[in-house]
């Protein structure tokens, strides 16, 4: 029997999803799935392109699989890399494939059932042991060691320091039945390319996604998390809308939590009247929204192309406050986008400030290849960047930072 190995040792839950496709996808061909590279006849590394900083890591275990595969092995990366810097993965003399093309496995590992045939996983944690244990702790330490030492520090101090009131999201909700709502994107951000690895939205029909959601709470799931590049968008190409399906989820007569991340505020302004009344109805069952902000200066939103104000989105989050108190709100913060100034972050930590995010996640801002933002002049220095980040974390406290 041949063997494949399915490692993704970096990434989102997207791509995680991806990872446990493969899984079933090859155990429904007849293959054993093992988490040893030299024991393997195929190894499907996932790698992750998001930033400078994840693609170097993924650099790392990229080099770390192709010294240990078998001599005949093939080894295939997948994941964002591949589709936002291809030239990367040939400089390695390895093939790379994205989401969108990953049915070329069926005619390269001549399947009986085709890997569009199959369904997402809903539940990916028992996927875990085979996508997650092919890297050892050293090899992990290795792909991480060489930050520069600020960085450094800010990943080692922050979990030790993190101890958040309400617990960690793993422990509030153990078993996630997630439910992929959407593919790609049609944001037009400036600085990202993962929309050149995802493509365009592709969203599920709505009946297609409350089949799955009847049959996890059929199977006693009691937290359901939504998934897609951005949860927000849903919908827009085959007309219909977040609210709709929001609606939909929200008519079930069950008990529930619904985990909803990555939703751009562009939508929820757009829309913000009639999720204000979803949420306020159902303020018991949503326990999560994610609303990646990115910048509290309405200057830097323009030029990262993100089609809404802070202003708007500041309000907004107020106003659901008031109805929702104990709702969740996180967001994602980039620093250090080209042209930034002292006034403009400014802007971001008063924003942060006034609307007081249980969770904020900092990133800082890297060229990535094929962006508008790569042909900005201004770029900020890696130590101002990181001077920005410790302010964050000094004024919000550790314990709601990520990063």
């Amino acid at each position: 029997m041949k063997k494949a190995c399915v490692s993704f040792p970096i990434g989102c839950p997207r791509s995680m999803l991806d990872a446990a496709l493969l899984v079933d996808y090859f155990k429904r061909n007849g293959w054993e799935i093992t988490t040893k590279f030299h024991e393997a006849d195929m190894i499907m590394l996932g790698a992750c392109g998001f930033d400078t900083e994840s693609e170097r890591v993924s650099k790392k275990f990229l080099s770390t699989a192709k010294k240990r595969k078998g001599v005949d092995a093939r080894l295939i990366v997948f994941g964002c890399l591949p589709g936002i810097n291809e030239p990367l993965i040939r400089e390695f003399g390895l093939m790379g494939m994205t989401r969108s093309s990953l049915e070329k496995l069926d005619s390269i590992t001549n399947a009986t059932v085709g890997i569009r045939e199959l369904d997402n996983p809903t539940d990916f944690d028992s996927y875990l042991k085979h996508i997650k244990k092919s890297f050892s702790f050293l090899d992990e330490f290795r792909a991480y060691f060489k930050l520069p030492a600020a960085d450094f520090i800010i990943k080692t101090l922050l979990p030790i320091l993190r101890v958040k009131r309400t617990g960690a999201f793993s422990a509030r909700y153990p078993q996630l039945f997630n439910i992929r709502i959407a593919g790609g994107c049609n944001g037009l951000c400036s600085y990202c390319a993962i929309k050149n690895a995802v493509g365009p939205l592709t969203s599920k029909p709505l009946n297609a996604i409350m089949k799955q959601f009847s049959f996890g709470l059929q199977n006693g799931y009691k937290a359901f998390r939504l998934i897609a590049e951005d949860v927000g968008s849903y919908g827009q190409d085959i007309s219909s809308n977040i609210v709709e399906l929001l609606g939909e989820i929200c008519n079930q007569d069950k008990d529930f939590k619904l985990i909803i991340d990555d939703f751009s505020p562009k939508w929820f302004v757009k829309y913000f009247q009639e999720l204000l009344e979803i949420f306020a109805k159902n303020a018991s069952r949503i326990g999560y929204l994610g609303l990646p902000v990115q910048s509290g200066s309405e200057k830097i939103l323009r030029l990262m192309k993100r089609e809404y104000s802070a202003e708007n989105v500041r309000k907004c989050i107020l106003v659901l406050r008031q109805a929702c108190a104990e709702l969740e709100i996180t967001t994602h913060i980039m620093i250090g986008f080209p042209g930034e100034t002292d006034r403009d972050f400014v802007d971001t930590l008063n924003f942060i400030r006034s609307v007081q995010f249980d969770q904020v996640a900092i990133y800082k801002y890297s060229d990535r290849p094929n962006t508008c933002a790569l042909e900005l002049c201004d770029k900020i220095s890696e130590w101002e960047k990181l001077k920005r980040i410790w302010k964050i974390a000094f004024m919000i406290g550790p314990h709601r930072l990520v990063y």
